[in-house]
């Protein structure tokens, strides 16, 4: 599956919402994945548009071990 920008996500999910084109429909035109569609529709019907506002979030290598050596320590004590 290619990447799609926010509008043409808002766009794919207009033609669902609006113009009733049927998810497979949707994912033979645009060549995805037909769950990966079901979820990123439903996942916009829930939450609006601003859903696709969001990023993914970046963690430092230094969080990711202190996160490690936390949750080594908390396994270690039970």
């Amino acid at each position: 599956m290619s990447k799609f920008n926010k509008e043409q996500k808002i766009e794919i999910y207009r033609k669902w919402k609006d113009e009733k084109i049927s998810i497979s429909q949707l994912s033979k035109a645009y060549k995805m994945n037909l769950a990966n569609l079901d979820y990123m529709l439903r996942l916009i019907d829930m939450h609006g548009t601003n859903i696709l506002n969001t990023r993914k979030q970046v963690y430092s290598k230094k969080f990711k071990e202190q996160t490690i050596e936390h949750t080594s320590r908390i396994k270690a004590s039970q």
